[in-house]
């Protein structure tokens, strides 16, 4: 790991209530800081060959709050 950039906490995400109905938006700070239910997604894909599994990682946006580099 080379080094981390961190983006703004003033990054407006979407937030939802339990029963994932739309209730509005907050920064991410707020949304983590509450505890509030948002929107995130991850990807791993995998591969199977000669008897070996490969795992597949998404690379998180450089525009986001936390992005490492290698």
């Amino acid at each position: 790991m080379k080094g981390i950039t961190v983006m703004s906490e003033k990054e407006m995400i979407t937030i939802f209530n339990s029963e994932y109905e739309l209730i509005g938006t907050a920064s991410r700070e707020e949304a983590h800081k509450k505890g509030l239910w948002h929107e995130t997604f991850h990807c791993w894909m995998y591969d199977i060959n000669d008897d070996e599994v490969f795992l597949y990682f998404q690379q998180r946006s450089a525009k986001k709050k936390i992005f490492l580099t290698n």
